[in-house]
């Protein structure tokens, strides 16, 4: 994929085929783009297409989250400062499926978003190297959040695979690893495999890149899309807010409208 597939918001809202071909891009490629959306930061007019989709998924950050920057802040992302590509909350037991990104406010000068397929990053790296994509498929990494508030931890291999034996999650999140915890001998193949994986997901033709502008909703499966963000300078507003929905959520909605509206 090197274009996002790009829908309107009020067609969305309006029209059930639309919102069909929005879910069907979602499961078939893991990353959409609305146009329109209204900007109105205590109506969170956003809110409306994910509840299109199911509940809003509660987590440490509250059902719908801010993104600005903030002096002392514990979090990258709330900084001016490059964010590695990466999914949200890969410390809790179940991560978030959907995630969305409204764009409020943005003229800094930089902020652009990087997004990549990790489960073609898998395939790609399954046929290059057999026994690296088995090394990641069976080596847990931690992954920890620790702050005056929290310590919440999960270990888990990079790669989960399905009851049909296809990738069902890929998880990465650099910023939120803990120490390796495996014995000494799988050291070296581990990093080994890692760095291989590394290569493909920062490799530029197998990413895509957009700036947010103000009235954007992005939108992707967090267990399969990562994401980044360059560096921007700290003059000028940059401003979005967040939510999630379950993908027990998304896969019923998107099941269920897809049967309504098969031809009769």
């Amino acid at each position: 994929m090197r274009s996002i597939p790009t829908f309107k918001y009020a067609d969305v809202l309006k029209h059930k085929r639309v919102r069909l071909e929005w879910l069907e891009a979602l499961h078939l490629y893991g990353l959409s783009h609305i146009e329109g959306c209204p900007i109105d930061k205590k109506r969170t007019p956003f809110k409306a297409l994910a509840n299109l989709v199911g509940p809003l998924r509660q987590s440490m950050y509250g059902p719908i989250w801010d993104v600005i920057t903030l002096e002392n802040a514990q979090n990258l992302a709330y900084t001016s400062t490059p964010l590695p590509l990466h999914q949200d909350l890969c410390y809790y037991e179940a991560p978030p499926g959907l995630q969305f990104l409204h764009c409020l406010e943005n003229d800094v000068e930089g902020g652009t978003n990087t997004y990549i397929d990790s489960f073609k990053a898998v395939e790609v790296l399954k046929e290059q190297d057999m026994e690296a994509y088995r090394t990641l498929l069976s080596t847990p990494i931690t992954y920890e959040k620790i702050d005056p508030e929290n310590h919440r931890r999960k270990r888990r291999p990079l790669i989960s695979l399905g009851e049909d034996g296809d990738v069902q999650f890929v998880y990465h999140s650099p910023p939120w690893a803990g120490p390796l915890k495996v014995p000494f001998d799988s050291v070296v193949p581990f990093y080994s495999a890692y760095n291989k994986f590394i290569a493909i997901i920062t490799n530029p033709d197998n990413q895509v890149v957009q700036r947010t502008e103000p009235g954007d909703v992005f939108c992707f499966d967090n267990r399969r899309v990562f994401h980044s963000r360059e560096k921007f300078l700290s003059e000028g507003k940059r401003h979005l807010q967040g939510c999630y929905v379950d993908t027990d959520d998304f896969d019923s909605t998107y099941r269920t409208l897809r049967r309504d509206l098969k031809p009769k």
